[in-house]
């Protein structure tokens, strides 16, 4: 009985031990003038997208990789937030259409395409993985909420309707909220 016991608080012991020697390492990320900043999504090159509150109280969105950041903003829209990036470096994530309307964005090559479920006040995409397949959720004009999936194919763009277990995220589309 001594034996099993011994060879359990061992390895018991041991385990701990090896998880105990584990150290990581922190990195800060502040964007340059921004009252607060929201790291969202990383990819296996180290690339960081997120989005960051400028001095007007207004979300922008960002992507930091080797030591600088880049600006992620959708040409005209009243905010920009990336939620994610895959591998082959295409971001996702959602910008303010209107000042009632969001929409999602996929950001390829330098080049936005905006997205959005027609009908919908809100769409939001917050995955991407690196078949180009991206997930999000969206809020129909009755204000049904809804996970999405569409995935890029040559000719088209597929959705495919799943169940939604989360309230999306709302965020304040005017300057000063």
């Amino acid at each position: 009985m001594r034996r099993p016991i011994f060879l359990t608080l061992f390895v018991c012991l041991a385990t701990s031990f090896i998880h105990a020697q584990t150290t990581y390492t922190y990195l800060t990320l502040d964007y340059p003038g921004a009252t607060a900043t929201y790291p969202h999504g990383i990819n296996d090159e180290g690339e960081i997208v997120g989005y960051y509150v400028d001095s007007n109280n207004v979300d922008r969105g960002f992507s930091y990789f080797r030591g600088s950041f880049t600006a992620i903003n959708v040409p005209s829209a009243t905010f920009t937030a990336a939620m994610q990036i895959n591998n082959k470096g295409v971001i996702v994530g959602d910008f303010g259409a209107s000042s009632n309307m969001t929409e999602g964005f996929i950001l390829r090559s330098g080049s936005y395409t905006k997205f959005s479920v027609a009908g919908s006040t809100f769409t939001d995409l917050s995955g991407i993985n690196d078949l180009d397949t991206a997930v999000g959720t969206y809020v129909s004009s009755s204000g049904t909420i809804t996970a999405s999936c569409s995935r890029r194919t040559a000719r088209t763009r597929r959705w495919i309707i799943l169940r939604a277990h989360r309230r999306p995220r709302m965020r304040s589309t005017t300057p000063g909220r």
